[in-house]
């Protein structure tokens, strides 16, 4: 290329109009920050959260399933007792029974009960 053709590919000036109003500048507003929803941040407390309930939960059932296996024992102790109060009894009742027949007691048959009735004035 030429000098000369330089010269003619440049762009002609301006023509001076009248000049421009002079206004205050605007301020150029920041970068907004936009605020994002952090999904991390939420989920993190919230299955913690849960996590402890689950925690409690369990703590809670362990406990009242130890209750129940104390109940458990105590009601299997107590129902050997009552076999051994059970079978006492009904060696005293064979006792009583023998010594009732040696002095002449007999057990009367079941249809030969009869009733007394109470006096008129009671």
């Amino acid at each position: 290329m030429s000098t000369r053709g330089a010269a003619a590919t440049r762009p002609a000036p301006r023509p001076a109009g009248r000049p421009r109003e002079r206004t205050r500048p605007r301020p150029v507003p920041r970068a907004r920050r936009r605020r994002t929803f952090r999904l991390g941040l939420t989920i993190i407390p919230l299955v913690a959260v849960l996590f402890s309930g689950v925690v409690w939960l369990n703590a809670a059932t362990l406990s009242l399933t130890k209750k129940q296996g104390h109940v458990a024992r105590q009601i299997g102790g107590v129902q050997d007792q009552l076999g051994q109060l059970k079978a006492a009894q009904a060696q005293f009742d064979n006792r009583i029974r023998a010594a009732a027949e040696k002095q002449g007691m007999v057990r009367p048959k079941s249809g030969d009960w009869t009733y007394v009735p109470a006096r008129p004035g009671r």
